[in-house]
């Protein structure tokens, strides 16, 4: 009741229910406007400008140039404002100071529009119509609600005079900073940069706070319920909007300054201190990231950063030799003190479903997507960093109006496109026409754009920062950072878009046997002099375990490459070695790849303490020897069958002086059916009964992802 005779004091209700309803939906319509650019859904021009999302693209809109489009959204206000004077001749003087600041500040908005502004983006038909009607109807129900106050007692306080203040005070203050705004532009700069000068050193949005008090005293020249709802409706749109503009540059430019409010200097708006503390919190969890894959102590012996198709994995080998050959050898020698790295184009969910497929080993870190997405460990924790480092100079929605100019790229289907990715296929003649001009049309729009071209059908657009390359050289810095650069990186690739790998400084480099046209002819003219980079005689990962020998980074014989352990002793002795060669053996004695010898047996059970407990999955537990003499009756039950064993994420703890705690994941692959168990095992040098031999003392194992074998015979160890 209080307020509402306040208000009655201020602003006199209106003689009819027309203006009351235009009050309430004016005030309504524009509050949730506002609330809707808090939550992120935003009106569609300046940066926000949304015309070429994929929702967009799907129906066929009438796109308009942002001077067109501002002038559409004016003009009919302004003329409005222009008629009332015909219309309403012999008015008041408030009418005429109300006629005139409307009539002023749309007149001001489109010499703005003509001579002030610098635009880089656009706005649809669709979207300028409705803003258009609304500027319209707002401007001419103020100017009818003024005319109905006529011959009606004025305010009991006059505030027509005070209104005329500041709605001077607000005008002034928003075309100077908007005249501050055109100034960050060159001719022809279409690119946004981060607003400095006047107030823009305290608030982001400093034109929308001389708005607001430019509507204040409108409403107070005029002193009726309709202007003032309109003003507090504009409060809380504009007040939105800034909100939004502050969240956008935040998140396109790592050098802004958190200080800079959105609306008021110096108020510490609730909204933006929580938005702060979730950029904190995401460059704290971008430490974080990087620390869940760092399980060693120190930096890494090796760092293998591959790329996947057709160079780790050969699509060509259906039986994924060359991949189990490089499995086993990273999981005996290399695992406990190197990183591995996958570099790919997939997309996550590519790459997710490339596993399911192929025995990959899990790694430390992945990249994918062309370089733009980078996450670490089996949980794939994205790297925040690194995404908020691609936003500068990108907007996936300009590129992808740009693009649709060029009928002859055809997009790549939707799980290939990313965030800061947009992928065709293209055919090669065609693909280099458009790559010496499309760069051009996107430059113009203010973005900074690589395009890749790979597997001669394959056109990737990037971030300029973005890549294989690049984002190896910012896991290098931050590895330096920590102090823990790897002794030595191996890169591996195949294809184009691996090419700026071979260019990061200090690294080795295999450009596998079955390489691509385009890397060849990279390496022809920029890698053939470097004695670090090969071309490998092998395909795939047999190029790698190549590679790794040429350059003398370790061992290069993997343990599927020796068939009698006993007459080959290896010069590295680990429990992890151990783990792999016992599970070759299993699988090449139930493919009866191995003598069916007593001999073999009975040298099995000299490395199983012979009171250590193996527990089954299933929750059986038996003596090591039992399992053995069950494993003994298996022997070739898996000839002439598809059977194959790999381990994978194989850690070890030394416990004691001369006891190791170990920890994989066993693969076994029987026909088409994939099993994994989680396994534990105890290992002990003490208790060996031939010197320089571990003994396997306790065995756990569990079901992995809902694994479980039909038979408890049929998976054994």
């Amino acid at each position: 009741m209080a307020v509402s005779n306040s208000l009655s004091f201020l602003f006199p209700p209106p003689p009819i229910i027309f203006v009351t309803a235009m009050s309430v939906i004016s005030f309504t319509s524009l509050a949730y406007t506002g609330f809707s650019e808090i939550r992120g859904k935003h009106l569609q021009y300046s940066k926000f400008w949304n015309v070429a999302s994929p929702k967009a693209s799907k129906t066929k809109q009438i796109k308009l140039s942002s001077r067109t489009g501002m002038l559409l959204l004016y003009t009919p206000a302004f003329l409005a404002g222009l008629a009332s004077f015909v219309l309403f001749p012999s008015q008041d003087l408030r009418f005429l100071l109300l006629d005139s600041a409307l009539t002023l500040h749309f007149f001001k908005r489109i010499f703005e529009v003509l001579f002030i502004h610098k635009f880089s983006g656009g706005m649809v038909l669709d979207s300028a119509i409705p803003i258009s009607l609304s500027y319209f109807l707002s401007t001419a129900t103020m100017i009818y609600a003024q005319n109905l106050t006529q011959g009606i007692p004025e305010p009991s306080v006059d505030l027509k005079y005070p209104g005329i203040l500041l709605f001077l005070i607000g005008i002034s203050g928003n075309f100077y900073h908007h005249y501050r705004l055109s100034k960050l532009r060159g001719e022809g700069d279409k690119e946004y940069r981060i607003p400095k000068g006047g107030l823009f050193d305290l608030v982001i949005c400093p034109h929308y706070l001389f708005e607001i008090i430019g509507f204040l005293g409108i409403s107070s020249i005029s002193q009726t319920l309709y202007a003032f709802s309109f003003t507090l409706g504009t409060v809380f749109y504009l007040m939105g909007r800034s909100y939004a503009t502050r969240r956008w540059y935040f998140s396109k430019f790592e050098d802004f300054n958190e200080d800079v409010k959105a609306l008021i200097p110096l108020f510490y708006d609730v909204k933006e201190q929580q938005e702060e503390q979730k950029n904190r919190k995401r460059k704290d969890k971008s430490m974080i990231d990087r620390r869940l894959m760092d399980r060693l102590n120190g930096s890494a012996s090796l760092m293998i950063v591959s790329d996947l198709d057709s160079t780790m994995v050969d699509h060509s080998d259906p039986a994924n030799l060359s991949l189990l050959r490089f499995n086993a050898l990273w999981e005996a020698y290399y695992r406990h003190d190197s990183l591995l790295v996958f570099s790919t184009g997939r997309s996550p969910t590519s790459y997710k479903k490339l596993k399911k497929e192929k025995p990959l080993l899990s790694p430390d870190i992945t990249i994918m997507s062309v370089g733009t997405e980078i996450t670490y460990g089996e949980s794939m924790v994205p790297d925040t960093a690194w995404t908020q480092h691609l936003n500068r100079k990108w907007d996936r929605d300009i590129v992808l109006e740009e693009t649709a100019k060029f009928p002859e790229l055809s997009p790549q289907s939707e799980i290939q496109q990313r965030p800061h990715k947009v992928s065709f296929f293209v055919e090669k003649v065609k693909a280099l026409q458009i790559m010496n001009v499309l760069p051009g049309h996107l430059e113009k729009r203010g973005l900074d754009v690589k395009i890749i071209y790979s597997s001669g059908i394959a056109l990737d657009i990037l971030p300029q920062g973005a890549g294989k390359g690049q984002a190896l050289e910012y896991l290098l810095k931050n590895f330096k950072v920590d102090g823990k650069v790897p002794q030595n990186t191996l890169v591996c690739g195949d294809s184009g878009n691996d090419a700026e790998l071979f260019s990061v400084p200090e690294v080795y480099g295999v450009m596998v046997s079955n390489a691509q046209e385009e890397l060849m002819q990279w390496y022809t003219h920029n890698g053939k002099n470097n004695p670090k980079i090969i071309h490998a005689a092998e395909r795939c990962a047999a190029g790698i375990i190549q590679a790794i020998g040429s350059f003398s980074l370790g061992p290069n014989v993997s343990p599927r490459d020796i068939r009698d352990f006993q007459k080959c002793k290896v010069d590295i002795f680990s429990p992890g070695h151990e783990v792999v060669k016992f599970y070759l053996f299993y699988e090449r004695w139930r493919r009866a790849e191995v003598d069916k010898s007593e001999r073999f047996v009975q040298n099995l059970k000299t490395l199983f303490c012979p009171f250590g407990i193996f527990v089954h999955p299933s929750g059986v537990e038996q003596p090591f020897h039992q399992w053995i003499d069950s494993m003994a009756r298996l022997y070739g039950d898996k000839e002439g069958h598809r059977f194959q064993i790999w381990i994978d994420r194989l850690s070890s703890a030394q416990i004691g002086a001369d006891t190791w705690l170990l920890k994989f994941d066993k693969w076994e692959l029987s026909g088409d059916e994939l099993q994994c168990g989680v396994t534990t095992v105890l290992m002990s040098l003490k208790q060996a009964e031939v010197p320089d031999e571990f003994t396997w003392m306790h065995m756990h194992q569990t079901w992995r992802d809902g694994s479980r074998a039909r038979e408890q015979t049929v998976w054994c160890f």
